[in-house]
């Protein structure tokens, strides 16, 4: 995965995203939204090659508390290394 992706060069990102997953975090109380969620994904995976896995989260404050989580250690990795 490129770490500062230059969207002047479209073809580098597109190229640098195909093969790699995409975790989407979202709400999963309405079939409407889950069914349109997954035709992205069949849409992305065909066009691009880009895997998207839709992390059903039941509230809002779940997917927030949820990508808090998960950049947190990132952030505290950088700290420690800097």
């Amino acid at each position: 995965m490129a770490e500062n992706p230059d969207p002047k060069n479209w073809t580098g990102v597109q190229e640098a995203a195909c093969g790699q997953t995409v975790y989407f975090n979202a709400w999963s109380g309405s079939q409407n939204i889950n069914d349109y969620i997954a035709w992205a994904g069949r849409e992305l995976k065909t066009r691009y090659g880009v895997t998207v896995e839709h992390v059903k989260l039941d509230d809002t404050a779940n997917a927030v508390a949820t990508v808090i989580a998960k950049k947190l250690p990132v952030r505290m990795k950088m700290v420690v290394l800097t």
